[in-house]
C-alpha cells in the first residue's frame, strides 16, 4: 500500500519493479523499470524510475517497510528477483491482480469503502494530495510517469487537502484538522 501511495505508480509498474534493478541508498530505494507498459509510446523514453525515500515518521516510512520486507522475505526468495513475492508456497512473484486484492485488503482495513475505490484508487489520492500540497504538476508528472497534464486533470486530479513540498511528504503528511 505504501509503495503504491509514494510511487503513484499503476499495479502492471508496480508487480515490475525487480531488485536487479533496484539501488539502495541510506535514505532511498530507487527501482527503475525498462519494461513496455501501459503508457509506454513509441519514440518516447520507456524507462521509468520509481524513487521511495524515507520519512521521518517510522510506521509509515516505505523505506523502512520495505527494507524489512526484504528481509523477511530473503529466505523465500530462491532465483526470484521480483520485488513482489507470494508469501505462501512456492514464493514466485505476484501479479498485478493479487496486488490488487492486497491493497483492496489494506484499503478495506483502513476502513475505506471498497465498493467505491479499488486498487487504482492509491494513484488519484497520491497525486491529488501532492497537488493539494503545492507540488509542481512537473514532479507530479514525472513521479506518475505521465507526460501530459490533461491526463493528470481528467483522471487523477480529485479534492483533497494536504500541506507539503516533496512528493511522499506530500502523500503522507496527515491533513490538517483545523
Amino acid at each position: 500500500m505504501l509503495v503504491a501511495l509514494v510511487s503513484a505508480q499503476r499495479l502492471q509498474s508496480l508487480q515490475l519493479l525487480d531488485l536487479s534493478t533496484m539501488t539502495k541508498s541510506a535514505t532511498s530505494y530507487t527501482f527503475t523499470i525498462n519494461q513496455l507498459i501501459k503508457q509506454s509510446r513509441p519514440g518516447y523514453s520507456t524507462t521509468i524510475t520509481v524513487f521511495l525515500p524515507d520519512f521521518e515518521d517510522s510506521r509509515i516510512s516505505v523505506y523502512k517497510v520495505l527494507e524489512h520486507y526484504l528481509i523477511l522475505t530473503f529466505p523465500l526468495r530462491q532465483h526470484c528477483s521480483r520485488l513482489f513475492i507470494s508469501y505462501v508456497k512456492p514464493y514466485k512473484p505476484v501479479s498485478r491482480d493479487t496486488l490488487g486484492r492486497w491493497i483492496k485488503t489494506a484499503l478495506a482495513s483502513a476502513g475505506i469503502d471498497v465498493g467505491v475505490f479499488k486498487a487504482h484508487s492509491t494513484t488519484s489520492a497520491a497525486v491529488s494530495a501532492a497537488k493539494q500540497n503545492s507540488l509542481p504538476v512537473e514532479h507530479i508528472l514525472k513521479t506518475a510517469g505521465w507526460k501530459s497534464e490533461s491526463t493528470f486533470a481528467k483522471f487523477y486530479n480529485k479534492p483533497i487537502s494536504h500541506t507539503d513540498s516533496s512528493f511522499s511528504s506530500a502523500v503522507l503528511t496527515p491533513q490538517d484538522q483545523t
